[in-house]
């Protein structure tokens, strides 16, 4: 398991991956894109910044921190996948970036989604 406190791409790609579960706790920041992998991705605080943000997990998304704020979203978990964002955002594609796997949309294996 991995707890995130704080982490700053600058202007520069940001890719936070775990083995086991992924919890971002602080804020994420990043002027390109954001790149989250885990077991499980979860907010229990902070804000989550990005142009784009691409999230893979082999369970559940969640998050649903009202601060969030990204341009393109592409999500893909084998659970229920929820979202918050403070002034919309577009459901997209983010590239492959080494070991990370490119996404497109939005994918929940036939499980709830939710977008705010």
């Amino acid at each position: 398991a991995l707890s995130v406190t704080s982490a700053a791409g600058g202007t520069g790609d940001l890719t936070v991956t775990s083995t086991g579960a992924l919890t971002l706790a602080g804020n994420v920041s990043t002027s390109a894109t954001a790149r989250l992998s885990g077991t499980s991705v979860t907010q229990t605080g902070g804000t989550l910044s990005a142009n784009a943000l691409a999230v893979r997990s082999t369970g559940t998304i969640t998050l649903t921190q009202s601060g969030n704020n990204v341009t393109t979203l592409a999500a893909a978990g084998n659970g229920t996948v929820e979202f918050t964002d403070t002034n919309g955002f577009a459901l997209g594609s983010v590239g492959v970036s080494g070991g990370f796997a490119a996404t497109a949309g939005i994918n929940s294996t036939g499980n709830r989604i939710t977008l705010t």
